[in-house]
C-alpha cells in the first residue's frame, strides 16, 4: 500500500515536472526544506546567543567577586585602623592619669 502511494506521488511529481508546472508536493518539499534550513540556523544562534550570555554571566561573577574581595579588604583595613586608633587613645588617657 505504501509502495503504490510513493509511486503515485513519484508519477504525479514526473508528470507535472514534464508539463513544467510543480507538483504540490515538490512546493511542500521546498517549502519543508527552508523551513528546516530556518530552524537550523534559529537554532545556531540561539546556541550562539545563549553562549554569549554565559560569557556576561561568567564576567559578572568575575567583577561581583573582585568587588566584593576589595570591599572586605578595605572592611578590615578600616576596623584595623580604628582598632589601633582606640588603643592609642587609651595607652594616652592610662598616661594622663598616671602623671
Amino acid at each position: 500500500m505504501a509502495n503504490e502511494v510513493v509511486n503515485r506521488v513519484k508519477e504525479t511529481e514526473e508528470i507535472a515536472q514534464g508539463l513544467d508546472v510543480p507538483s504540490n508536493m515538490t512546493r511542500y518539499d521546498d517549502k519543508l526544506d527552508q523551513l528546516i534550513e530556518q530552524i537550523e540556523r534559529l537554532e545556531m544562534v540561539n546556541r550562539q546567543l545563549i553562549e554569549k550570555l554565559n560569557e556576561q554571566q561568567r564576567y559578572i561573577n568575575q567583577r561581583l567577586e573582585e568587588r566584593d574581595r576589595k570591599l572586605m579588604e578595605s572592611i578590615r583595613a578600616i576596623f584595623k585602623m580604628h582598632f589601633q586608633y582606640l588603643l592609642s587613645h587609651s595607652a594616652l588617657d592610662r598616661t594622663k592619669i598616671a602623671t
